[in-house]
């Protein structure tokens, strides 16, 4: 969907190309961003297991110990969460309006 919309799927250029959509004072307001960035948040969340999506990772690993299915889902959590903080902070500031 970026794609189609701006032409490229570069984070740069889609974090300044939706910041001039965003900001801009015309009457056609473009929902379509709004919703593809929404979607792509939604994405990152059950990628990071929401409830109920993350009982799903336990029944994965029946032969593991709690103890370690507890420190791999903590560490992954972790650094997925942390790399998504950074993605959206350095790369994807229009997200913050959404």
């Amino acid at each position: 969907m970026f794609l189609y919309q701006y032409g490229s799927t570069e984070l740069v250029i889609l974090d300044f190309l939706s910041s001039i959509d965003f900001n801009s004072n015309n009457d056609e307001f473009n929902i379509n961003i709004v919703i593809v960035y929404i979607v792509f948040l939604v994405g990152f969340f059950l990628k990071l297991g929401i409830a109920p999506v993350h009982f799903y990772k336990i029944e994965l690993y029946k032969g593991l110990p709690f103890i370690t299915i507890l420190f791999y889902t903590v560490y992954f959590f972790y650094i997925f969460f942390i790399f998504f903080c950074l993605v959206v902070t350095y790369y994807l500031n229009s997200l913050s309006f959404i």
